[in-house]
This record gives structure tokens, sequence and C-alpha cells, in this order.
């Protein structure tokens, strides 16, 4: 139960993640890194109560450092 707009962590992203879908949400993620660039994506995740649900996942890539060298 996050709330919209929140920022989350990797870990927290993947946790619920079933395990035959974190190829496809690493490559996703991957890409990203690489392409220096997020495009959304949807994947499932698993719920405490074994519902399961589609979540979109919205990002934006970020240096990891703010130096102005």
């Amino acid at each position: 139960n996050l709330p919209n707009g929140i920022q989350i962590s990797v870990a927290t992203l993947l946790k619920d993640v079933p395990t035959e879908d974190l190829d496809y949400v690493y490559e996703q993620l991957d890409d990203s890194i690489k392409n220096k660039s997020f495009k959304n994506f949807y994947h499932r995740m698993v719920l405490n109560d074994g519902t399961e649900r589609i979540i979109r996942v919205l990002g934006d890539i970020s240096p990891l450092s703010t130096s102005t060298k």
C-alpha cells in the first residue's frame, strides 16, 4: 500500500514480483540504465494475501551524485 508518486528502491519494486517475471523486470531496468532513458513498463506483482496485480512502473534516470566538478 504505497501512495502514488513516492520514490521506491529497486529492492522494494522487486520483492513482490513473481520469480518467472524477474528476468523481464531486470531487463527493463538494465535497458533504462544502458540507454539513460526510462521507458515505462508493466509487470505483475503478488500481494501478501495472494492476489495478483498488474502495475505500471514509471521513472526517471537521475545521477547518483549532484557534483558540479
